[in-house]
């Protein structure tokens, strides 16, 4: 009697004849059916990313990418195959990445992660994370990378407003703890100084009573700058909205009160500059008192300050062009330059200077203005200084 042949046997003699049973053939096309879902949900979930996805191969090329990263460079597709993700780089992080780069390539590292600046195609910059991560062959050498990109941007701009809340807040500290503090010093220093002639003589002699009057100065001061300090918080939060501003009836109410200047010879020359309006707000007022007040209390005996106003072109826009200068001791061009580094919060802690010209600063340039000083003569700082503010008129940069 012949053996018979099972099922098995059947199907390997088939096998071997090279004829297949319809169980086989079965079975190769379900995994072949699956094998082509696998690839439509992969191609699906790369074409559909919200991030931008690139696959590069070992010369840092760009071979395959998605609709994601066309969005976030404005490349095409076309235009960003056989591109690389430095040439998107600004200069100073491509050689950082080519060298990350070529020591995955090599197999030194297997990913590495980046938050960069891009050059989109449109010539705006943006910020982005991206991640490249190598994929191996079987034998374990480099066969190609996956780069992913992620528009961080909105991301970015939040960390810096953020920032610069943070910077402000420790600057109003500083100026509170620094500035306060010395004024303090200041009034006890005059108060002493006339409790103990007071306990020496009995009394003040007129000669001595201006003690009181410096102590007295002294605590003004310390008040005005917490005012200042509230109304510039106060501003920055919205209380103060732009709007149209007679240029002249702020610069005559500022110039009105340093008519008077008790001990002093102040002369203040201003000719009223007819109908030119700005765009700013009521802290206006502030940033001439400032400049005024700053060449009063930086001279000594009698002193001439003139304020002009008129109209400059810049840029095709009107602006307002006021100038405030006096004849004082002036200041040095090694200063000029420091000035405004109280604005700057890596040196606020190592510098006294006051806040005066500080707030003026951040006011005009609240108001999408320009603030800067210069000689009166030029050359000669010892002859004056010169402040200029410039500042947008009704008819040209509007802050609505």
């Amino acid at each position: 009697m012949g053996r018979g042949l099972s099922a098995e046997g059947e199907d390997a003699c088939d096998e071997k004849e090279g004829r297949r049973s319809p169980g086989y053939d079965a079975t190769r096309l379900e995994a072949e059916k699956a094998l082509l879902e696998s690839e439509a949900k992969f191609r699906a979930v790369f074409d559909h990313a919200a991030i931008g996805i690139a696959l590069t191969d070992a010369g840092l090329r760009i071979t395959a990418c998605n609709r994601a990263l066309e969005r976030i460079t404005g490349y095409s597709m076309d235009e960003l195959r056989g591109m690389s993700f430095t040439d998107l780089s600004l200069k100073d992080d491509v050689e950082r990445e080519l060298k990350l780069y070529e020591g995955m390539v090599g197999g030194y590292i297997d990913h590495y992660q980046l938050e960069k600046r891009f050059a989109r195609k449109d010539g705006r910059v943006i910020w982005g994370r991206l991640i490249v991560s190598s994929v191996l062959n079987a034998s374990g050498d480099f066969q190609f990378s996956v780069s992913m990109l992620e528009d961080i941007n909105e991301r970015k701009r939040w960390e810096e407003a953020l920032s610069n809340a943070k910077n402000e807040a420790e600057l109003y500290v500083d100026l509170m703890g620094h500035d306060i503090n010395n004024m303090n010093q200041i009034t006890m220093g005059y108060l002493e100084l006339a409790r103990d002639i007071i306990s020496s003589d009995g009394a003040l002699s007129k000669e001595n009573a201006s003690l009181l009057d410096k102590a007295y100065e002294s605590l003004q001061n310390s008040s005005r700058l917490i005012d200042s300090v509230r109304k510039l918080q106060r501003g920055k939060a919205g209380f103060y909205p732009a709007k149209p501003l007679s240029i002249d009836d702020v610069l005559g109410e500022v110039v009105g009160s340093f008519r008077n200047v008790r001990g002093r010879d102040i002369r203040i020359n201003y000719t009223p500059c007819g109908s030119l309006s700005v765009i700013a707000n009521d802290l206006l007022k502030d940033v001439f008192e400032n400049l005024i007040g700053n060449s009063i209390k930086h001279s000594r005996g009698p002193l001439t300050v003139n304020v002009d106003a008129s109209v400059e072109l810049k840029d095709g826009r009107p602006y307002c062009k006021v100038i405030v200068e006096d004849n004082g001791p002036g200041i040095p061009d090694s200063l000029k330059s420091s000035l405004f580094d109280r604005l700057n919060l890596a040196t606020t802690r190592a510098r006294g200077k006051g806040f005066g010209l500080c707030l003026t600063k951040m006011l005009v340039d609240g108001y999408g203005g320009q603030f800067w000083v210069e000689d009166r003569v030029e050359g000669d700082y010892s002859k004056g200084c010169r402040f200029v503010v410039l500042l947008p008129m009704v008819d040209g940069l509007s802050l609505y």
